[in-house]
């Protein structure tokens, strides 16, 4: 059995085989493999938008990071012009340039290195590491999305 498909005005006879073989193709494509690969690949781009969470006050549940900072607190970020009205966890910066993203299997695990990294833990909680679900959602479309696209793509066309 054929099937006439016209492509820019022209006609074509497709046998049926044509689609069962792309069907099969693209059942076969390893989506799973190919998430954990860009994950990999972005382990920097996930610690950055860690980072970003915790500049705006935000844990990996999307809530307020508490306790507020104290008064004397709040009176040194002013004088260095930084923010008082939410807990960033920046003062010089080395702890969220030390914060960093591993992914194992199909988990993502987001530690620091810096020397204050357990007392931070022990006052503010490990939900200071992750991402909530907006920057989840912000990955999924801004970097993961494309990117297995073209590995779909890639994968397709045997590139």
């Amino acid at each position: 059995m054929c099937m006439q498909v016209k492509v820019n005005g022209k006609g074509y006879n497709m046998g049926l085989a044509v689609f069962e073989n792309l069907k099969r193709k693209i059942k076969s494509v390893p989506v799973e493999e190919f998430i954990k690969e860009v994950a990999e690949d972005k382990e920097a781009e996930l610690a950055d938008l860690n980072i970003f969470q915790l500049k705006e006050g935000k844990d990996n549940e999307g809530e307020t990071i508490e306790p507020e900072y104290t008064p004397f607190t709040k009176q040194i970020k002013a004088f260095k012009g930084q923010p008082t009205d939410r807990v960033t966890l920046e003062d010089t910066g080395a702890f969220h340039r030390s914060l960093k993203a591993d992914v194992r299997g199909k988990k993502i695990h987001f530690d620091a290195t810096d020397p204050k990294t357990t007392k931070l833990v022990k006052k503010y909680g490990g939900q200071i590491f992750g991402l909530d679900d907006e920057s989840k959602w912000k990955f999924s479309q801004d970097i993961l999305k494309d990117e297995l696209i073209e590995k779909t793509r890639n994968y397709m066309t045997g590139e």
